[in-house]
């Protein structure tokens, strides 16, 4: 009955046919970045040649790289509901309808003609949604038999093992992370994991971390207070721990850029929002300036910048405050080969994606007093920017020409998108 309805369903989004066509247009339009117009001929092909299986796996694909998985789901269900395209189609519609968030009408495909390893993972998540985790745990492991590098399959057997099985939970958890180190949401449950195994001195790290992702979150907060009251030397060393490597750091020097610096078109980019503090290290003789006054300083110096009721507080590395302003306070260096090294800096602050490391930055770099904390800006030339944003889009170790052109592309998204946070100050 179920797939009755399923097929009910699918059949309110038959397309009407149309004369046949080539597909190079829609290769061509494609490749020239019109992906709209690569979508819309291929569903003209589709429409004249319902059992054309390469315009249909070009389709879904582009649905899919679009976000659009009920277009995926639509051009798939044609397929399975004619009877075309065989269990390979039915495995591709199943996992295009869990994709689009519909698990109970891919629930009704089950079981399919032939399991793999991805479709066995989204029928444990379906199971593990349903509540039924013993399942799930199950169909985990089956996909795992088949296809051990998963960061995910491993992350959430991890977290449903973390009840009965801390040990087990750990290894999945690990296991995850080194697959993929930027899955930060296995730290929570990871410390969770070492922490009901008694080693709370190794908890208290993971819990530090998670917490970067979700400061929020109650339990990770509950459970670093609880290790901070039962063993406050493990703070004691942390702290101590940070000193030594901060007092070690050094900034490094970079390459000036060989351009008239004054002819680059200045970038500001937006580093992070509602900081409580920032710890650096200047690389140069510098100089702190606001509204209020300036105060010139060396190189190797360790600054902390706090805010309080709308003023940017800065102390040095003793303790005692050297600066302070009603409004934003900018470091600056007169030597370009001069950078600002930021320690415990945190990215993507409260997003899966967050992580703590200590980062160099070129140029100026200002403090602006905000409601939540402060608002750290870069300010550097845009050739300058382009350093940093280059490699961490493409390896530097790649031909020169594909580099070449991802500096145009990059050089060219970011004149075309200047001033669209401005109203926040970058």
């Amino acid at each position: 009955m179920i797939r009755g309805i399923l097929t009910g369903l699918l059949s309110c989004l038959l397309p009407l046919s149309v004369p046949a066509l080539d597909t190079a247009e829609a290769v061509r339009l494609y490749y020239e970045g019109d992906i709209v117009g690569g979508i819309l001929e291929f569903e003209k092909i589709l429409r004249s040649d319902p059992g054309n299986p390469a315009a249909r796996e070009e389709l879904v694909q582009l649905y899919r790289e679009t976000g659009d998985y009920d277009g995926a789901v639509r051009i798939l269900g044609e397929s399975w509901r004619h009877g075309t395209g065989g269990p390979e189609a039915e495995r591709q519609l199943f996992l295009s309808l869990c994709l689009s968030g519909r698990g109970d009408l891919a629930s009704a495909l089950l079981p399919l003609a032939g399991e793999t390893a991805e479709t066995i993972f989204h029928e444990a998540l379906l199971h593990r949604d349903d509540g039924d985790t013993g399942k799930a745990a199950v169909l985990l492991r089956k996909s795992l038999a088949l296809e051990d590098r998963n960061p995910m399959a491993w992350f959430f057997l991890g977290e449903i093992l973390l009840a009965s099985s801390p040990a087990e939970a750990e290894s999945c958890l690990r296991t995850a992370l080194r697959q993929d180190a930027g899955l930060t949401a296995a730290l929570h449950p990871l410390g969770e994991a070492i922490y009901a195994q008694g080693r709370n001195e190794e908890a208290y790290g993971f819990f530090a971390r998670a917490r970067n992702i979700a400061p929020d979150h109650p339990g990770i907060s509950a459970r670093l207070e609880e290790i901070r009251k039962t063993l406050p030397e493990v703070v004691e060393k942390q702290v101590e721990s940070a000193a030594r490597r901060r007092e070690a750091a050094v900034p490094p020097r970079v390459r000036a850029p060989d351009a008239d610096m004054s002819k680059m078109p200045p970038v500001r980019v937006g580093l992070a929002e509602k900081l409580a503090s920032v710890t650096l290290k200047t690389g140069g003789s510098y100089t702190l300036r606001a509204a209020e006054g300036r105060r010139e300083g060396k190189a190797l110096e360790i600054l902390q910048v706090t805010s309080a009721d709308g003023e940017i507080i800065v102390r040095g590395g003793s303790g005692d405050r050297v600066f302070s302003s009603r409004g934003p306070a900018v470091l600056e260096y007169g030597d370009p080969g001069d950078t600002s090294l930021v320690f415990d800096f945190l990215s993507e602050a409260g997003s899966f994606f967050a992580v703590t490391e200590d980062r160099a930055y070129r140029g100026s770099m200002e403090f602006r007093p905000e409601k939540g904390g402060i608002t750290l800006i870069n300010t550097l030339g845009i050739e300058e920017y382009l350093y940093a944003v280059l490699p961490s889009e493409m390896p530097a170790s790649w031909p020169a020409e594909a580099l070449k052109a991802q500096a145009v592309a990059a050089r060219s998204y970011t004149l075309a998108y200047l001033g669209t946070h401005a109203s926040r100050g970058f």
